[in-house]
């Protein structure tokens, strides 16, 4: 609440700027957010589309922060949410894509005993 009654008052101050920002600012949170979470599927127990939401916000985000003329906080900000993007996809390629193969031969061996093994592995 104290955001949107105390956080444009140096864009409202403007002579040019004849409306309140705040509102528009609240309507373009509301409807990315709708768009968002359109995006946001559960498919096989896993979730997919979450970062594409983060994405289309922090795309709207910057364009509002752009869109008010604080022009260095955008490039700033685009500079970051592609860092960020970047850095987690390269951690996530290399976290995920780790293939594990286990070959297990048993002869005349103690089935029970490897079962115990296996049971305190978890």
């Amino acid at each position: 609440m104290i955001v949107s009654k105390y956080g444009f008052a140096d864009v409202l101050s403007l002579d040019h700027v004849g409306l309140d920002p705040s509102r528009i600012a609240a309507q373009v949170v509301t409807g990315v957010g709708f768009i968002g979470a359109g995006n946001i599927l559960v498919r096989n127990q896993n979730i997919v589309g979450l970062t594409t939401a983060a994405d289309i916000w922090m795309t709207a985000a910057i364009g509002m922060v752009i869109g008010s003329g604080m022009y260095e906080l955008g490039m700033y900000g685009s500079v970051m949410t592609l860092l960020v993007l970047e850095v987690f996809h390269q951690l996530t390629f290399r976290l995920m894509n780790k293939n594990y193969h286990l070959q297990l031969t048993l002869v005349n061996g103690n089935t029970v005993s490897m079962l115990d093994w296996f049971k305190q592995q978890k």
